[in-house]
């Protein structure tokens, strides 16, 4: 990473400005390298994805060391005014936190900007001047103003997104004005949204930061075709062209969506807010906004490249349609189209194309690039580019890097990379991409998508999406999963239509593909049925519902319930696997059970199993190893409970009822019985776990990481929201939990008061906990009495705070909450939304009230741990937990981030 290193101290002033507001400040002593000469320098800008308040802009020297901050004003606006030494040129400016008007949130990646010369007076930080700056710097030579402008004219023809170059010729140094502040606002937010989009559907913690990092690599010739510089990700480039796409549709029908809601009110209201009174009155709207011949040429290419993967999509004359636009009537666009018939069920449709690229092996990926960029209609050449399988993200209150399964993996020798955490592109795939012509086809063939529909009467070979009947020829379909499994061929793609898919007792969905793509078709969400279980006695089955039996599958998009045994898993030799967007729940068991190596889960929700867990890892071989899998976002609730609240009765094998019923564990079996533990260096990270009747986490693992977790009142059978039980003593194998909490809430709503938990943290073996905050427990908030280990930077109070053992050292711990306190969070999760969105929703609540408030005798009162944080305030590298201030904060969560 770069080290950032405060070079000089500054003093902030306030300036208005004379275009949408300003501010920012001024320094009096030289700043940057010691010796030579200096300049004064004075420049303002703007910043934003959408327009971004209260966020810290920093300036950095040629070298990213750090020699000044300000912060943008209630218009988005800063300024600086000082000297700095003529060696630090060019300066980069980036801009960090702070609140997005439009989104109402942090802005979820940095801002970049650069200023060459000391005579530059005006700076903005937009979407677009972050790929400029970013793609110089990835130029041979690095950040000149030859390669800064071959930078512009690329960005602005390939990543347009509705920038108008008349109004905005130069993103970097426009002045923002009442005659471009609507068309800068809209194009920035559009811009914005595919990066977030192409990075929720990369998964694997690739960050959108990560998105514009390897764009502006394959941008360096002018071309996005997957062939770029060094930390060019084909694949990266692929799906973006396809989120392309899709954005471009909504912003032209006024219709774009931002984090899954109608953005123009909020761009509307957000421009509204950076403009002066008087400017408020004659501004435009966001839909007034005409589509420029740029953004028109940069659709066509998207969904050009899109139908190229997918010959299903119902594109019709759309592409004649803006061939007609470009020709002269671009400013029509929005008012053409529609009068064409073309709506937002297009965009939604273009889901399944993101998927399908998404998991498309790289001939699929290479034909996307390529029709994309023009250089041909979808040719398989070999890719120059490097594929790179980095999934590294800082969360802010924790770090975590992960690849395929939780460990960094890079590809191989062929170029081909794990995606999510799946490997899925062997060199026996195939393109997953559909044939568009199921007429005549046979069934399996290699290169097909299959779909799976409940209300055709039998397969058929003229599958019609429109209609869902065989009137059409979309493709090879049949009305049950297990048909289309049963003819699928390694790497394809079976797309399922919504409605219920019923397994008769003692049956089960078994995936046995290697590569194969079971996912729900655009965002539907069909339902897998069990034939159900009884609650108030043993179950006789011993099936997995949905049981994944090969290698590289990608499962996602799917309910599952009713289950008479468990619901969904992993076979003890999977390895590669990824598994997302599932809601399990009502099985007897365990509700995902995870064996194999090298595996995901994520974004996914569990709850009321019966007599079993969320999720559980357990080995039913002791001499095949569970390591490296990852669980990531996951949320698991209500499991030993009734669907009412109530608890799940006593029965054989489960005396009490409940009793084995956590929201996740590891099984006792990793370590009974044997000379060293066979579950190692797995990662649970940022997983939120409540009511559960037995204990929120039980875990049995070695050498693991437990990171940014949350468990609250869970009880009463286990009492514990952390029961850490058969790790192993020795040092070098030490499990980790950095910035975990247990909440109880004092709610008696499933238990009685302060009994759920009796116990927050009960730590045993040898065990690392760093900025962990407890409260609320009945009896112990943190005990580590049987533990080896330290604990360090963490927060208890309210009862019997902290219990250390003789082997467990301590430093820089709290006992006094420093103006926090606990909280009874709202479980009222929204309907209708994806899990990822339901796992946001109670994570800020945990964010926002845990966070230490101005004043706190928290703040800046930990301990630097060379092992665990950034060397220095500020960003990280994803390999660090980042901190800001004087010091590391104590808790769970950092302020200032």
């Amino acid at each position: 990473m770069k080290l950032l290193r405060t070079i000089a101290a500054i003093t902030l002033s306030t300036s208005l400005l004379a275009a949408c507001g300003g501010g920012g400040g001024a320094v009096s002593t030289p700043v940057g390298e010691t010796g030579g000469t200096s300049s004064r320098v004075a420049f303002d800008g703007s910043v934003g994805d959408g327009p971004v308040v209260g966020a810290t802009v920093s300036i950095r020297d040629r070298n990213f060391q750090l020699l000044a901050t300000t912060s943008s004003t209630d218009r988005a606006s800063f300024n600086f005014d000082g000297e700095i030494a003529d060696s630090a040129f060019p300066l980069i400016i980036e801009a960090t936190e702070g609140t997005d008007l439009v989104t109402n949130a942090a802005p979820d990646f940095v801002l970049s900007g650069v200023v060459m010369t000391p005579s530059q007076t005006r700076v903005n930080l937009t979407p677009h001047t972050t790929m400029m700056v970013k793609s110089a710097l990835a130029m041979e030579g690095g950040l000149t103003q030859a390669n800064l402008e071959r930078a512009r004219s690329a960005v602005t023809t390939r990543l347009n997104f509705g920038l108008d170059t008349s109004k905005v010729p130069d993103p970097m140094s426009a002045e923002v004005t009442i005659d471009n502040v609507t068309e800068v606002t809209l194009s920035s937010e559009v811009f914005g949204e595919m990066a977030r989009r192409t990075a929720y559907w990369i998964g694997g913690n690739v960050s959108e930061d990560d998105i514009f990092t390897a764009l502006a690599a394959d941008l360096v010739d002018s071309a996005l075709d997957g062939r770029g510089a060094e930390g060019t990700v084909a694949r990266y480039t692929a799906i973006a062209h396809v989120v392309s796409a899709q954005v471009l549709i909504e912003a032209m029908l006024d219709g774009l969506q931002v984090n899954n809601q109608p953005a123009n009110a909020a761009l509307d209201s957000a421009i509204n807010r950076v403009l002066s009174t008087a400017d408020r009155s004659v501004r435009r709207s966001v839909s007034e906004v005409n589509v420029n011949s740029l953004m028109l040429s940069q659709a066509q290419a998207a969904l050009a490249a899109a139908q190229a993967i997918d010959p299903n999509i119902p594109l019709g004359d759309l592409l004649s349609l803006l061939s007609g636009l470009q020709n002269g009537t671009a400013g029509n666009a929005g008012e053409a189209l529609s009068n064409a018939g073309v709506d937002s069920s297009l965009s939604n449709g273009l889901d399944q194309t993101i998927s399908i690229v998404a998991n498309s092996n790289n001939s699929g990926v290479e034909q996307v690039n390529q029709v994309a960029s023009g250089s041909s209609s979808g040719s398989n050449s070999s890719n120059s580019g490097s594929e790179v399988a980095s999934a590294s993200t800082s969360t802010g209150g924790g770090v975590t890097s992960s690849g395929a399964g939780g460990s960094t993996t890079a590809g191989d020798s062929s170029g081909n990379v794990p995606t999510g955490g799946s490997s899925g592109e062997s060199g026996s795939s195939t393109s997953s991409g559909s044939s568009g012509d199921g007429a005549g086809s046979s069934a399996g063939n290699s290169g097909e998508t299959l779909y799976v529909d409940i209300q055709l009467p039998g397969d058929c070979a003229s599958y019609s999406i429109a209609k869902r009947n065989c009137s059409g020829n979309d493709g090879d379909a049949y009305p049950s999963i297990r048909d289309a499994i049963a003819v699928a061929q390694v790497g394809q793609t079976v797309l399922v239509r919504s409605g219920i898919y019923p397994v008769a007792s003692s049956d089960e969905v078994v995936i046995d593909v290697q590569g194969l793509t079971l996912a729900g078709y655009g965002d539907e969400r069909p339902v897998i049925e069990g034939a159900g279980f009884p609650y108030d006695a043993q179950s006789n089955e011993r099936t997995t519902l949905l049981r994944i039996a090969a290698d590289d599958v990608t499962v996602r998009q799917f309910e599952i319930r009713e289950c008479p045994y468990e619901c969904a898993g992993f076979n003890k030799d999977v390895s590669g696997a990824l598994v997302e967007e599932i809601y399990a729940h009502h099985g007897w068991y365990s509700l995902f059970r995870i064996r194999g190596s090298h595996n995901t889960l994520r974004y996914s929700e569990f709850a009321h199993s019966a007599h079993g867990g969320g999720v559980m890892i357990r080995p039913d071989d002791q001499s095949v190893p569970i390591n490296e899998n990852l669980v990531y976002r996951v949320i698991s609730h209500h499991n030993g409970r009734y669907s009412d609240g109530r608890k799940s009765p006593e029965v054989p094998g489960d005396p009490g009822g409940g009793g084995n019923s956590d929201g996740m564990g590891a099984s006792k079996f990793c370590s009974d019985n044997l000379s060293s533990n066979v579950c190692r260096r797995n990662k649970v990270v940022e997983v939120i776990v409540w009511h559960n009747a037995d204990d929120g986490f039980d875990f049995s693992m070695s050498e693991s990481l437990y990171q940014g977790l949350i468990s609250f009142d869970n009880g009463p059978a286990g009492q514990r929201n952390y029961k850490i039980l058969r790790g192993e003593d020795q040092a070098a194998n030490a499990n980790t939990y950095l910035g975990c909490v247990s909440l109880g809430t004092g709610s008696p709503e499933h238990c009685s008061l302060n009994e759920c938990p009796l116990r927050g943290f009960e730590l045993r073996g040898a065990a690392n906990a760093y900025h962990i905050l407890a409260t609320g427990a009945g009896s112990h908030n943190f005990m580590g009495a049987s533990a080896t280990g330290e604990v360090v930077n963490s927060v208890a109070w309210g009862a019997s705070d902290f219990t250390y053992g003789s082997n467990m050292s301590h430093q820089a711990n709290s006992e006094v909450s420093g103006g926090l306190s606990r909280f009874v969070p709202n479980l009222d999760l929204p309907e209708g939304i994806s899990i990822r969105e339901r796992w946001a929703y109670m994570h800020n609540q945990f964010r926002s009230a845990f966070t230490p408030p101005a004043g706190s005798a928290l703040i800046d009162a930990g301990v630097h741990l060379s092992a665990i944080h950034c060397p220095e305030p500020g960003p990280g590298d994803g390999e660090c937990r980042e901190w800001s201030g004087q010091a590391p904060d104590i808790g769970a969560f950092e302020s200032g981030l």
